[in-house]
Protein backbone atom coordinates (compact mmCIF):
# COMPACT_ATOMS: atom_id res chain seq x y z
CA UNK A 1 0.00 0.00 0.00
CA UNK A 2 1.30 3.64 -1.13
CA UNK A 3 0.65 6.33 0.28
CA UNK A 4 0.86 10.10 -0.81
CA UNK A 5 -0.52 12.92 0.72
CA UNK A 6 -1.19 16.20 -1.18
CA UNK A 7 -1.25 19.72 0.86
CA UNK A 8 -1.57 23.22 -0.72
CA UNK A 9 1.76 26.11 -1.43
CA UNK A 10 0.69 28.64 1.33
CA UNK A 11 0.79 28.96 5.28
CA UNK A 12 -2.56 26.57 5.25
CA UNK A 13 -0.95 24.19 3.30
CA UNK A 14 1.66 23.42 5.54
CA UNK A 15 -0.04 22.53 8.65
CA UNK A 16 -0.89 18.57 6.99
CA UNK A 17 2.86 18.22 6.52
CA UNK A 18 3.90 19.38 10.13
CA UNK A 19 1.26 17.05 11.26
CA UNK A 20 2.47 14.37 9.80
CA UNK A 21 6.24 14.98 10.55
CA UNK A 22 4.94 14.77 14.51
CA UNK A 23 2.42 11.92 14.51
CA UNK A 24 2.66 9.84 10.88
CA UNK A 25 6.15 10.08 9.54
CA UNK A 26 6.05 6.34 8.82
CA UNK A 27 2.35 7.02 7.04
CA UNK A 28 2.92 8.28 3.88
CA UNK A 29 5.56 7.66 1.46
CA UNK A 30 5.84 11.15 -0.18
CA UNK A 31 4.36 14.69 0.14
CA UNK A 32 3.50 16.81 -2.31
CA UNK A 33 2.46 20.63 -1.68
CA UNK A 34 0.91 21.85 -5.27
CA UNK A 35 -1.17 24.63 -6.25
CA UNK A 36 -4.42 24.78 -7.98
CA UNK A 37 -4.40 22.88 -11.66
CA UNK A 38 -1.91 20.42 -10.20
CA UNK A 39 -3.96 17.92 -12.41
CA UNK A 40 -3.27 19.58 -15.47
CA UNK A 41 0.29 18.22 -15.13
CA UNK A 42 0.99 15.01 -17.21
CA UNK A 43 3.97 14.05 -14.93
CA UNK A 44 2.31 14.68 -11.67
CA UNK A 45 -0.93 12.66 -13.07
CA UNK A 46 0.83 9.81 -13.86
CA UNK A 47 2.63 9.94 -10.55
CA UNK A 48 0.04 10.30 -8.51
CA UNK A 49 -1.68 7.53 -9.90
CA UNK A 50 1.20 5.80 -8.51
CA UNK A 51 -0.07 5.67 -5.20
CA UNK A 52 -2.99 3.88 -3.40
CA UNK A 53 -4.32 6.03 -1.09
CA UNK A 54 -4.03 9.26 -1.76
CA UNK A 55 -5.05 12.44 0.84
CA UNK A 56 -5.01 15.53 -0.50
CA UNK A 57 -5.66 18.55 2.07
CA UNK A 58 -6.43 22.51 1.73
CA UNK A 59 -6.68 21.93 -2.29
CA UNK A 60 -9.46 20.03 -4.17
CA UNK A 61 -9.74 19.29 -7.92
CA UNK A 62 -12.56 18.71 -10.65
CA UNK A 63 -14.58 16.17 -9.07
CA UNK A 64 -14.10 14.38 -12.50
CA UNK A 65 -10.76 14.11 -12.13
CA UNK A 66 -11.32 12.75 -8.17
CA UNK A 67 -14.32 10.06 -9.58
CA UNK A 68 -11.55 9.18 -12.14
CA UNK A 69 -9.16 8.37 -9.70
CA UNK A 70 -11.85 6.56 -7.42
CA UNK A 71 -12.81 4.13 -10.80
CA UNK A 72 -8.96 2.98 -10.86
CA UNK A 73 -9.42 2.15 -7.54
CA UNK A 74 -7.50 5.03 -5.43
CA UNK A 75 -8.79 5.39 -1.67
CA UNK A 76 -9.33 9.19 -2.19
CA UNK A 77 -10.11 11.50 1.11
CA UNK A 78 -9.92 15.53 0.38
CA UNK A 79 -9.82 17.74 3.16
CA UNK A 80 -10.83 21.37 1.79
CA UNK A 81 -12.63 24.80 2.81
CA UNK A 82 -12.33 26.74 -0.97
CA UNK A 83 -16.06 27.50 -2.69
CA UNK A 84 -14.84 25.22 -5.69
CA UNK A 85 -14.73 22.26 -3.60
CA UNK A 86 -18.00 22.76 -2.42
CA UNK A 87 -19.28 19.96 -4.55
CA UNK A 88 -17.47 17.63 -1.70
CA UNK A 89 -20.37 18.11 0.49
CA UNK A 90 -22.36 15.08 -0.27
CA UNK A 91 -19.20 13.05 -1.15
CA UNK A 92 -18.44 10.04 1.24
CA UNK A 93 -14.82 11.05 0.42
CA UNK A 94 -14.77 14.63 1.50
CA UNK A 95 -14.92 16.61 3.94
CA UNK A 96 -16.12 20.59 2.96
CA UNK A 97 -16.39 23.16 5.30
CA UNK A 98 -15.64 27.31 5.10
CA UNK A 99 -16.02 28.02 8.73
CA UNK A 100 -12.48 25.80 9.02
CA UNK A 101 -9.08 25.98 7.04
CA UNK A 102 -7.62 22.75 4.93
CA UNK A 103 -5.34 22.01 8.11
CA UNK A 104 -7.52 22.34 10.81
CA UNK A 105 -10.03 20.19 8.70
CA UNK A 106 -7.03 17.93 8.31
CA UNK A 107 -6.29 17.71 11.75
CA UNK A 108 -9.83 17.39 13.20
CA UNK A 109 -10.99 14.97 10.44
CA UNK A 110 -8.06 12.73 9.77
CA UNK A 111 -5.11 13.04 12.07
CA UNK A 112 -6.48 13.29 15.63
CA UNK A 113 -9.10 10.25 15.56
CA UNK A 114 -6.45 8.38 15.16
CA UNK A 115 -4.35 9.67 17.58
CA UNK A 116 -4.70 8.48 21.41
CA UNK A 117 -2.35 11.42 23.17
CA UNK A 118 -0.57 14.27 21.20
CA UNK A 119 1.42 17.53 22.08
CA UNK A 120 -1.57 20.01 23.30
CA UNK A 121 0.02 23.04 22.17
CA UNK A 122 -0.65 21.42 18.43
CA UNK A 123 -4.23 23.02 18.89
CA UNK A 124 -3.11 26.32 19.23
CA UNK A 125 -0.88 26.07 16.17
CA UNK A 126 -3.97 24.91 14.24
CA UNK A 127 -5.40 27.65 15.64
CA UNK A 128 -2.98 30.10 14.41
CA UNK A 129 -3.43 29.03 11.28
CA UNK A 130 -6.91 29.11 10.85
CA UNK A 131 -6.88 32.65 12.12
CA UNK A 132 -4.64 34.15 9.85
CA UNK A 133 -6.12 31.82 6.78
CA UNK A 134 -9.43 32.70 7.26
CA UNK A 135 -8.81 36.25 8.02
CA UNK A 136 -9.86 36.69 11.54
CA UNK A 137 -8.48 40.12 12.46
CA UNK A 138 -10.80 40.07 15.61
CA UNK A 139 -9.49 37.08 16.49
CA UNK A 140 -7.31 37.42 20.02
CA UNK A 141 -4.64 35.10 18.18
CA UNK A 142 -4.48 37.56 15.24
CA UNK A 143 -1.31 38.88 15.79
CA UNK A 144 0.32 35.79 16.72
CA UNK A 145 -1.02 34.08 13.49
CA UNK A 146 0.39 37.08 11.26
CA UNK A 147 3.75 36.65 13.17
CA UNK A 148 3.33 32.87 11.86
CA UNK A 149 3.13 33.90 8.41
CA UNK A 150 5.88 36.00 8.44
CA UNK A 151 7.92 33.22 10.34
CA UNK A 152 7.41 30.93 7.26
CA UNK A 153 8.15 33.52 4.83
CA UNK A 154 11.40 34.56 6.48
CA UNK A 155 14.58 36.20 4.19
CA UNK A 156 16.40 33.09 4.58
CA UNK A 157 13.59 31.30 2.38
CA UNK A 158 14.94 29.95 -1.23
CA UNK A 159 12.33 31.61 -3.49
CA UNK A 160 14.51 30.07 -6.38
CA UNK A 161 13.78 26.82 -4.96
CA UNK A 162 11.47 25.18 -7.53
CA UNK A 163 10.31 22.12 -5.39
CA UNK A 164 7.59 23.45 -2.87
CA UNK A 165 8.69 20.51 -0.39
CA UNK A 166 12.24 21.41 -0.06
CA UNK A 167 11.41 25.43 0.22
CA UNK A 168 8.79 24.78 3.17
CA UNK A 169 11.05 21.61 5.02
CA UNK A 170 12.76 24.24 6.90
CA UNK A 171 9.82 25.49 8.40
CA UNK A 172 7.66 22.41 8.83
CA UNK A 173 10.86 21.09 10.96
CA UNK A 174 11.50 24.29 12.78
CA UNK A 175 7.43 24.23 13.62
CA UNK A 176 7.68 20.41 14.53
CA UNK A 177 10.47 20.83 16.73
CA UNK A 178 8.70 23.70 18.49
CA UNK A 179 5.33 22.16 19.07
CA UNK A 180 7.80 18.96 20.54
CA UNK A 181 9.65 21.26 23.29
CA UNK A 182 6.63 23.41 23.97
CA UNK A 183 4.46 23.18 27.30
CA UNK A 184 1.28 24.66 27.16
CA UNK A 185 2.84 28.20 25.74
CA UNK A 186 3.36 29.36 22.14
CA UNK A 187 6.64 31.45 22.44
CA UNK A 188 8.66 32.81 19.52
CA UNK A 189 12.78 32.41 19.47
CA UNK A 190 15.18 35.52 19.14
CA UNK A 191 15.72 34.82 15.72
CA UNK A 192 11.74 34.69 14.71
CA UNK A 193 11.47 37.80 16.65
CA UNK A 194 13.57 38.74 13.95
CA UNK A 195 12.19 37.96 11.40
CA UNK A 196 8.83 39.28 12.53
CA UNK A 197 10.31 42.15 13.07
CA UNK A 198 12.06 42.16 9.21
CA UNK A 199 8.20 41.39 8.55
CA UNK A 200 6.77 44.24 9.61
CA UNK A 201 9.00 47.17 8.25
CA UNK A 202 8.69 45.55 4.76
CA UNK A 203 5.00 45.87 5.22
CA UNK A 204 5.26 49.26 6.16
CA UNK A 205 7.67 50.26 3.46
CA UNK A 206 5.52 48.07 0.72
CA UNK A 207 2.39 49.92 1.99
CA UNK A 208 3.80 53.30 1.80
CA UNK A 209 4.25 52.34 -1.94
CA UNK A 210 1.24 51.24 -2.96
CA UNK A 211 -0.47 54.36 -1.46
CA UNK A 212 1.59 56.19 -3.45
CA UNK A 213 1.04 54.80 -6.55
CA UNK A 214 -2.57 53.42 -6.24
CA UNK A 215 -5.21 54.37 -8.84
CA UNK A 216 -8.84 54.32 -7.93
CA UNK A 217 -11.40 53.33 -10.87
CA UNK A 218 -15.79 52.88 -10.97
CA UNK A 219 -16.46 49.34 -12.19
CA UNK A 220 -19.46 49.16 -15.10
CA UNK A 221 -21.57 47.89 -11.90
CA UNK A 222 -20.83 51.02 -9.93
CA UNK A 223 -18.37 49.59 -8.00
CA UNK A 224 -15.71 51.62 -6.61
CA UNK A 225 -12.15 49.82 -6.79
CA UNK A 226 -8.54 50.32 -6.21
CA UNK A 227 -6.00 49.16 -8.15
CA UNK A 228 -1.89 48.53 -6.58
CA UNK A 229 1.22 46.76 -7.99
CA UNK A 230 3.19 45.22 -5.40
CA UNK A 231 5.50 41.80 -4.65
CA UNK A 232 4.19 40.67 -1.72
CA UNK A 233 2.66 41.47 1.28
CA UNK A 234 -0.88 41.60 -0.63
CA UNK A 235 -3.31 40.49 1.91
CA UNK A 236 -2.21 42.89 4.87
CA UNK A 237 -1.71 45.62 2.13
CA UNK A 238 -5.10 45.39 0.65
CA UNK A 239 -6.53 44.59 4.32
CA UNK A 240 -4.80 48.33 5.42
CA UNK A 241 -6.09 49.94 2.92
CA UNK A 242 -9.49 48.84 2.41
CA UNK A 243 -9.39 49.76 6.42
CA UNK A 244 -8.32 53.17 5.44
CA UNK A 245 -10.69 53.78 2.36
CA UNK A 246 -14.26 52.90 3.46
CA UNK A 247 -15.29 54.31 0.83
CA UNK A 248 -13.88 51.32 -1.75
CA UNK A 249 -15.51 48.30 -2.86
CA UNK A 250 -12.40 45.84 -3.43
CA UNK A 251 -8.95 46.45 -4.40
CA UNK A 252 -7.18 44.88 -7.73
CA UNK A 253 -3.40 44.10 -7.07
CA UNK A 254 -1.05 43.79 -9.60
CA UNK A 255 1.39 40.96 -8.61
CA UNK A 256 4.57 41.99 -9.33
CA UNK A 257 6.83 39.21 -8.10
CA UNK A 258 9.43 37.89 -10.31
CA UNK A 259 7.90 40.65 -12.09
CA UNK A 260 4.84 41.53 -13.82
CA UNK A 261 3.30 37.99 -14.81
CA UNK A 262 -0.37 38.90 -15.78
CA UNK A 263 -1.45 37.23 -12.17
CA UNK A 264 -4.00 39.47 -10.47
CA UNK A 265 -5.65 39.43 -6.57
CA UNK A 266 -9.03 40.60 -5.28
CA UNK A 267 -9.75 41.58 -1.73
CA UNK A 268 -12.75 43.02 -0.21
CA UNK A 269 -14.00 43.73 3.21
CA UNK A 270 -17.89 43.82 2.00
CA UNK A 271 -20.34 41.27 4.05
CA UNK A 272 -22.58 42.00 0.78
CA UNK A 273 -20.17 41.62 -1.75
CA UNK A 274 -19.03 38.00 -3.76
CA UNK A 275 -15.72 38.98 -5.62
CA UNK A 276 -16.41 35.65 -7.41
CA UNK A 277 -19.65 37.25 -8.59
CA UNK A 278 -17.46 39.98 -10.35
CA UNK A 279 -14.68 38.06 -11.59
CA UNK A 280 -14.52 34.53 -12.92
CA UNK A 281 -12.68 32.81 -10.07
CA UNK A 282 -13.27 30.08 -7.49
CA UNK A 283 -11.92 31.89 -4.50
CA UNK A 284 -13.12 33.18 -1.07
CA UNK A 285 -16.03 35.40 -1.30
CA UNK A 286 -13.71 38.43 -0.37
CA UNK A 287 -10.35 37.12 -1.04
CA UNK A 288 -9.86 35.27 -5.00
CA UNK A 289 -7.44 35.83 -7.62
CA UNK A 290 -6.90 34.99 -11.26
CA UNK A 291 -4.40 35.58 -14.11
CA UNK A 292 -4.20 37.14 -17.89
CA UNK A 293 -1.56 37.98 -20.17
CA UNK A 294 0.87 40.00 -18.49
CA UNK A 295 0.23 42.41 -21.72
CA UNK A 296 -3.36 43.13 -20.38
CA UNK A 297 -2.38 43.41 -17.08
CA UNK A 298 -0.16 46.26 -17.91
CA UNK A 299 -2.80 47.83 -20.26
CA UNK A 300 -5.17 47.35 -17.55
CA UNK A 301 -2.48 49.52 -14.82
CA UNK A 302 -2.01 52.04 -17.67
CA UNK A 303 -5.05 53.08 -18.19
CA UNK A 304 -6.16 51.78 -21.68
CA UNK A 305 -9.85 51.26 -20.87
CA UNK A 306 -9.80 47.39 -20.14
CA UNK A 307 -12.30 46.24 -17.62
CA UNK A 308 -14.08 42.80 -16.62
CA UNK A 309 -15.66 41.12 -19.99
CA UNK A 310 -18.22 38.81 -19.49
CA UNK A 311 -18.13 35.30 -21.10
CA UNK A 312 -19.31 31.63 -21.33
CA UNK A 313 -17.09 28.90 -22.92
CA UNK A 314 -18.43 29.78 -26.05
CA UNK A 315 -17.26 33.73 -26.10
CA UNK A 316 -18.50 36.49 -24.89
CA UNK A 317 -21.72 36.78 -22.49
CA UNK A 318 -22.35 39.63 -20.64
CA UNK A 319 -24.26 37.67 -17.67
CA UNK A 320 -21.65 35.37 -16.65
CA UNK A 321 -18.58 36.91 -15.05
CA UNK A 322 -14.88 36.06 -15.85
CA UNK A 323 -11.36 36.87 -15.00
CA UNK A 324 -10.53 38.11 -18.29
CA UNK A 325 -9.64 41.76 -19.33
CA UNK A 326 -11.21 43.07 -22.84
CA UNK A 327 -11.28 46.74 -24.05
CA UNK A 328 -14.79 47.10 -23.08
CA UNK A 329 -14.48 50.80 -21.83
CA UNK A 330 -16.38 50.22 -19.06
CA UNK A 331 -14.68 51.76 -16.31
CA UNK A 332 -14.45 55.20 -15.02
CA UNK A 333 -11.03 56.96 -14.13
CA UNK A 334 -11.14 58.38 -10.89
CA UNK A 335 -7.44 59.29 -9.98
CA UNK A 336 -4.73 58.30 -8.33
CA UNK A 337 -3.12 58.22 -4.84
CA UNK A 338 -4.78 57.96 -1.36
CA UNK A 339 -6.65 61.16 -1.25
CA UNK A 340 -9.14 61.34 -3.96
Amino acid sequence: MRRLLISHIDLDGTGAPVIVSLYFREYFDKIFLLDYGFEEDDDIRIEIESYDEIVIADLSAPEEYIESLIRKGKDVKIYDHHIHASWLADKPYGVYDETRSGSKIFWEEWAKPKLGRYYPITDHFIDLIDTYDRWQQTNPLWEDAKALNSVLYNKTMDWNETNALVKYTPFIERMSNKIRKSSDTWSWTMIEEGWIQDSLKKEKDTLDKALLTMKIRRDYKGKKFAIIAIGSKISLICSKILDMRDDLDYIVCLNLYRGLNGKLSFRSKRDDLDLNDIVCCAGHAQATGGQVMPELAEKFWNNDNLCWAYRDMNGLDMDRPSSWLIDVRHFEDLGTGIEV
